[in-house]
């Protein structure tokens, strides 16, 4: 019962945010469920919040006329996706990875693997975070001092 009175009276203060579970609609959209702490992408369940959102699943907003590569302003002007930089455009807004663009276009069978990449980065998120993410962007984790290109870890320089 004390128990209970507590976390009424941290809600009723502010000092705790109750969330319901809306993991029925973000597997829809590909959205995160505070309640859950679950993210949803290309319908692949992930439990790394850091990896959610390195996926920039509903991608962001970019000033196409400021873009220096030519290939992204014209894969922006035509939904389409810039091979030299490895983003694409849907609707004006920028996805930093292929299966992103692919999901936004809802067609993430397109992607089997990105698809199998993030299977792996799913799994790779229990031990870390941050090479999860990295696995997905080839970037790199400085916790682990590891880089990652196509899904592959290498020592960093």
């Amino acid at each position: 019962m004390a128990v209970l009175l507590a976390i009424a009276w941290r809600s009723v203060m502010g000092l705790e945010e109750v969330h319901a579970c809306t993991c029925e609609l973000e597997r829809q959209r590909s959205g995160w469920c505070e309640a859950c702490e679950l993210g949803y992408v290309a319908g692949v369940t992930i439990r790394s919040k850091e990896l959610y959102d390195a996926l920039d699943a509903h991608g962001h907003d970019v000033d196409v006329a400021g873009l220096a590569c030519s290939s992204c302003r014209e894969a922006a002007r035509t939904d389409g996706f810039c091979t030299q930089h490895s983003r694409g455009f849907v609707g004006g807004r920028l996805y930093v990875s292929r299966l992103a663009y692919h999901a936004a276009r809802g067609e993430p069978e397109a992607v089997p693997r990105e698809l199998e990449l993030l299977a792996t980065a799913v799994e790779t998120s229990a031990r870390c975070e941050t090479c999860a993410a990295a696995m997905m962007l080839d970037g790199t984790c400085r916790k682990c001092r590891l880089s990652y290109a196509d899904g592959k870890a290498s020592p960093m320089r």
